[in-house]
């Protein structure tokens, strides 16, 4: 009669090693067939969910080489096969005769975040210990069980008192999931991710169409926030504060509503260009005519090089190419009289330059 379950050696420095154990008659065989993310459920439990969608296809391909591995160690194990799988590296066996004690502990461990159904230590006859976390996906019972059914005679300290309750006890287990659901799951919130943010995922229809429209606009204001293009500039940013308005009077947003207000209110001070969206629509231009009382280069650390050109007592900031000659030559700038974000400038040639100044003269 063979019997078997699943166990995790705990590693400091190392990835954790997940081990089937197959009880025998005569032996225990700790048989390796995972690493750190051993499950469906360890994998989703462990990293962020944005992390679990880079690397999705990773996993899959993992979790499907899994299969087939322990599906060959159990043929194996059934034709007796031991002695090649203790050939491989990071598994061993523990005759029956070697163990002196078995304890199953019920204290989760701070190793997996309190996340676990306990420990279980082998003792043996020459003082040597072996420890192991059970998985969260276990439950304590089922592994007495398949000891006890596989050897009757082994001394288990086991927790009697709630032994009937725990026969009944919920173990989650890992469940199918799309990488289309992983992508809903960081929308919608219900997720390691989310609940950093305090992000209720009970939303009503409404509210979950309110939570999409917020978070792509949040990253069309955060794309074209260097764009040229005055309305690619500012309309996303009123956008999205008219949705951070309508989200903050809504109470089944929680928290979170606090939280979407406050950025927008910090996008909108960094882009400010949205507050001369009135004049904007209404044609209230500003013009700056004349020959710049001041002309520099700047190549900062941090964003892209631009020119500070100052027109009419206005400073202006220049990302587009221009040339050191063009510092005595008229510009003709037009511009948005807050923001002075400007919409369109002409440079004008020498002669057009020279003619302009002589009508100014006469």
């Amino acid at each position: 009669m063979i019997r078997s379950f699943y166990l995790i050696k705990p590693r400091l420095t190392k990835s954790d090693i997940f081990y089937k154990v197959y009880v025998t008659s005569t032996s225990f065989y700790f048989i390796k067939i995972g690493g750190q993310f051993h499950n469906r459920y360890a994998y989703e439990r462990k990293i962020p969910v944005l992390f679990e969608i880079l690397f999705w296809y990773w996993f899959k391909k993992t979790e499907k080489k899994q299969a087939a591995l322990e599906a060959e160690y159990d043929k194996k194990v059934n034709n007796n096969q031991m002695d090649a799988l203790l050939q491989k590296k990071h598994n061993f066996s523990i005759n029956s005769t070697e163990i002196k004690d078995i304890a199953i502990n019920k204290e989760a461990t701070f190793h997996t975040g309190y996340e676990d159904n306990g420990t279980i230590l082998f003792t043996l006859t020459n003082g040597t210990t072996h420890k192991f976390i059970i998985p969260e996906t276990v439950s304590r019972p089922s592994i007495k069980k398949s000891i006890k059914e596989a050897q009757p005679e082994l001394p288990i300290q086991y927790d009697e008192e709630n032994e009937e309750e725990e026969h009944n006890e919920y173990t989650p287990q890992p469940k199918e999931s799309t990488l289309s659901e992983r992508i809903r799951k960081l929308i919608f919130g219900d997720s390691l991710l989310s609940d950093l943010l305090d992000i209720n995922a009970k939303l009503s229809l409404f509210g979950k169409i309110l939570n999409i429209f917020w978070f792509i606009l949040l990253i069309i204001s955060l794309l074209t926030s260097y764009s040229s293009l005055y309305l690619a500039r500012s309309l996303p940013i009123v956008i999205l504060a008219f949705i951070s308005i309508i989200i903050l009077f809504r109470k089944e947003f929680g928290l979170q509503r606090y939280f979407r207000f406050t950025i927008t209110a910090i996008m909108m001070m960094l882009s400010y260009e949205w507050i001369d969206l009135p004049s904007y629509l209404k044609h209230e231009y500003k013009v700056a005519e004349g020959i710049p009382s001041k002309f520099e280069f700047h190549s900062p650390r941090r964003g892209p090089d631009y020119w500070e050109v100052e027109v009419e007592d206005v400073n202006f900031y220049i990302e587009e190419d221009l040339k050191e000659e063009f510092s005595d030559r008229w510009f003709v700038i037009h511009y948005l009289p807050y923001s002075k974000f400007i919409l369109d400038y002409e440079i004008l040639t020498r002669e057009e330059t020279r003619k302009k100044l002589q009508m100014l003269n006469d």
